[in-house]
């Protein structure tokens, strides 16, 4: 069940945080799992505190993307040249990858099955 606890769409940095009672007040009353949309603008102290909760899914999209535009501004500065799209997007991997990567071990999920 995605449940909003101070969580907001779309944000591009870390806001007030997470009312963690509320959430845990949510959690007494249902076992059903929940679900942070909007995580992206979560801050990584309270990412690693939901490991604790029965929440099993944070929405980081935005974050990603962000990741991805800045990355595809910086190949496209670079070379203005280039215009090969596989060539340009190719340049974005990594960056993406390494956000995605630091935020997994953020919430303490690096190398769980």
């Amino acid at each position: 069940m995605a449940v909003s606890v101070g969580n907001v769409h779309l944000q591009t940095s870390h806001g007030a945080g997470l009312d963690m009672a509320r959430l845990r007040a949510i959690a007494a009353v249902t076992a059903l799992p929940l679900v942070i949309h909007g995580g992206s603008g979560v801050p990584p102290e309270q990412r690693a505190a939901l490991a604790a909760t029965s929440v099993c899914k944070i929405n980081i999209g935005t974050e990603l993307r962000m990741a991805f535009g800045a990355a595809l501004r910086r190949a496209l500065a670079c070379d203005r040249e280039v215009f090969d799209r596989v060539a340009i997007l190719s340049r974005t991997h990594d960056p993406v990858f390494d956000a995605a990567r630091a935020v997994i071990r953020g919430l303490g999920a690096s190398g769980r099955a």
